[in-house]
């Protein structure tokens, strides 16, 4: 009678989790224990990232991600060990895909039971660091509920990071990587290196969906069987029924009025820019993609490192997470239209601490510090 009742509490919490998209926890003969949808995953892919992927986990649990999916490629020199509960990982044989069809594993992986429980997926490289940029005091979590909860995809635009020149090895790029393109330049392509383009009229995105609509995942956007799409700058002000890949005329002052921005964070060093114009790239067909040699490659790598703009934001919100300050932000778009060399950003929080005892810390933040060089 025992076995009985428990088979059914098993059909009985199965088909509740393919109705609700719900996931079991556990099951006694008392009864089952279910666990509430998760509400927001990410999903990334990465080839021997360790470290950036230790400091995109940290990262996205302190902006409210609940779960990270990690397709880990087969070909990486050392496989990634994981002991995370709440980060599972996923073997996979990345060099089968080329630039045209490198979505795939992501599209099959948002399907799958890992993410089933997600009430929204954030499809991101592990280069790639979702943040607020208006309200920097609140997560993306927050930031969803808040300014996002009647749609049904959100297209985020890239903020591009450059790399120091100066460092050999990066700690963490929150850190460590402060310099970036000025959005409101224009920037040719080196040696006419698609990768490479400039960003000036179409900036590229990637996107935060609710994945019970989900279509089809792409690398920079995604379809939907129906609902509403916005970017991540604006939000409800532009609501579209229609895909969309690029933010159009993202800008300084758009920057600094973004709900959402990712910090694209390309290349981390110069050894990482060797690394991913030759060892990384032999097996993945990524210069076949783009017709490159790897020294073309690393000569518009580096002629594409833009140190225009000072943009510590990041860096900012990792000394008061780290540290457990609170945070306390004046409103950067007072700010919009000062003049530096170009429309700066006014969206990167000066930080002033002042340690009034051991371990305490007072924190004040003044706008703008975005600074041109």
């Amino acid at each position: 009678m025992a076995k009985m009742r428990r088979a059914i509490l098993l059909v009985w919490s199965f088909m509740t989790w393919i109705a609700q998209g719900q996931e079991v926890v556990s099951t006694s003969d008392e009864g089952s224990t279910v666990r509430e949808a998760t509400f927001l995953c990410a999903l990334t892919r990465m080839r021997d990232e360790h470290q950036l992927l230790k400091s995109f986990i940290q990262h996205h649990r302190w902006e409210g991600v609940e779960k990270i999916v990690v397709i880990d490629d087969t070909n990486a020199r050392r496989p990634y060990e994981n002991h995370d509960p709440d980060v599972h990982v996923i073997p996979m044989n990345l060099s089968e895909y080329t630039a045209g069809t490198q979505w795939h594993p992501l599209d099959e992986i948002s399907r799958s039971h890992h993410m089933r429980d997600c009430e929204w997926i954030a499809s991101l490289d592990v280069d790639e660091f979702l943040s607020t940029r208006r309200n920097p005091c609140k997560t993306v979590a927050q930031e969803l509920k808040d300014s996002f909860n009647s749609v049904d995809a959100v297209n985020v635009p890239w903020i591009m990071f450059s790399y120091n020149e100066e460092l050999e090895v990066v700690s963490d790029v929150r850190h460590d990587n402060v310099m970036r393109w000025n959005h409101s330049k224009r920037h040719g392509a080196p040696l006419r290196v698609r990768k490479y383009k400039d960003l000036y009229y179409n900036d590229e995105t990637k996107p935060i969906f609710r994945p019970g609509r989900l279509k089809s995942l792409k690398i920079h956007g995604v379809i939907l069987h129906e609902g509403k799409y916005v970017d991540g700058v604006v939000g409800l002000e532009n609501v579209r029924t229609k895909p969309f890949k690029f933010v159009n005329n993202f800008r300084e002052p758009e920057i600094a009025n973004a709900l959402l921005v990712i910090n694209h964070y390309r290349f981390t060093s110069l050894e990482n820019v060797i690394e991913k114009c030759t060892v990384r790239n032999i097996n993945n067909n990524w210069q076949a993609d783009y017709a490159i040699q790897q020294d073309t490659c690393i000569t518009a790598a580096n002629a594409s490192n833009w140190r225009e703009v000072r943009d510590e934001s990041m860096r900012h919100k990792f000394i008061w997470r780290s540290q457990g300050i609170p945070c306390i932000y004046e409103d950067p778009r007072k700010h919009i239209g000062v003049v530096v060399e170009d429309p700066m950003s006014a969206a990167n929080p000066h930080i002033d601490l002042e340690f009034v005892t051991k371990g305490k810390a007072d924190l004040q933040m003044t706008c703008p510090v975005s600074t041109a060089e």
